[in-house]
């Protein structure tokens, strides 16, 4: 008789223990915005230029290196800062650089950041620039959009097209 109410006992608790994480993963609502706004989200991870131009190597110096280990073009690994600028309707909401990931300064400098717009028709403009100087090549997108109440938009930028986008 004991052992039939330890058993009644411990299903009983573990009824309990999971009524309580049914009540919690569904009760208390999750919203991440008002229920009248959208929100714009700004991914992007992207190389800037590199800081010294790369350079061919002279032919002597070729012939005492294995043939495995032989490159033609030597090329610095620094990068330079990414620069981003976002305007929504004609206002500048995010304006930063990013310094390359990496130990060498080598890498991608990355963005993400959220912004809360109300739903409606908004006008975007992305500037990407690679470089410091005004030289330095840069990419543009500007696109008038609609946001539903409570959609997701993401600018990103595709490595392949070498464009931003919007999806």
């Amino acid at each position: 008789m004991k052992r039939v109410l330890d058993i009644l006992g411990q299903g009983f608790a573990y009824f309990l223990f999971a009524l309580g994480i049914g009540y919690f993963a569904s009760q208390p609502t999750y919203h991440p915005f008002a229920d009248d706004q959208a929100l714009v989200k700004l991914a992007i991870s992207h190389p800037g230029q590199r800081k010294q131009a790369c350079t061919a190597r002279a032919v002597d110096h070729q012939r005492n290196i294995p043939k495995t280990a032989r490159k033609l073009m030597d090329c610095p690994r620094e990068r330079h800062p990414v620069t981003i600028e976002l305007k929504i309707d004609g206002k500048t909401v995010f304006n930063a650089a990013a310094a390359p990931s990496g130990l060498s300064s080598d890498g991608r400098s990355l963005f993400y950041e959220r912004f809360p717009v109300p739903a409606g028709s908004h006008e975007i403009l992305v500037k990407l620039f690679e470089a410091e100087t005004a030289k330095g090549s840069h990419y543009k997108f500007s696109q008038k959009i609609d946001l539903k109440p409570g959609e997701i938009a993401v600018v990103g930028f595709d490595p392949t097209a070498k464009a931003i986008y919007f999806k």
